[in-house]
């Protein structure tokens, strides 16, 4: 594993799935008592604990209640992509927030991370015919979806409206 800057991780050498250029798989576990998050990317033999109890596997959602505002939307913009969190703008209280968006493409995991009053949104200075993009609200849990054609747009601007197809 690569680690070249602190938003992308290089996981080409962590799995033979990677060599042929597929997204990383990872698996994501959250503690049912401090709400820590522990993110798994090879699973070795041991049980994820955390306060004195098994962690929970956390499942990506990709429709259903609540993606209005969680499920992730995609717009190129020349060689980079653009990705907002829900249709409708998510909250960003203390407690209820987008934690980070990632894209996975190309056997790369490229991840913003983000607080409290930040919009939920990230640029990616990457171009990706082809991937996964996932967004984890403190709340509403992982949110995610898979992408393989994006139509280009010039610029995101009041009132433009992203187009995925």
């Amino acid at each position: 594993m690569v680690v070249s800057d602190s938003n992308r991780l290089d996981l080409n050498n962590c799995s033979p799935n990677l060599a042929a250029g597929l997204a990383p798989v990872t698996s994501l576990h959250r503690c049912s008592v401090c709400d820590t998050f522990v993110e798994i990317i090879e699973q070795g033999g041991a049980e994820q604990t955390c306060c004195g109890r098994p962690m929970m596997p956390v499942l990506a959602i990709s429709s259903g209640p609540g993606e209005k505002a969680h499920l992730p939307v995609l717009a190129h913009h020349g060689k980079s992509l653009h990705v907002s969190v829900g249709s409708r703008r998510h909250c960003a209280t203390e407690y209820h927030h987008i934690l980070w968006i990632e894209l996975l493409a190309s056997g790369q995991s490229h991840r913003k991370f983000l607080g409290p009053g930040e919009a939920a949104e990230a640029l990616f200075n990457i171009w990706a015919g082809q991937g996964t993009v996932r967004a984890l609200c403190s709340q509403d849990g992982l949110w995610e979806k898979g992408f393989t054609k994006i139509k280009t747009v010039p610029v995101l601007g009041k009132g433009a409206i992203p187009i995925n197809r």
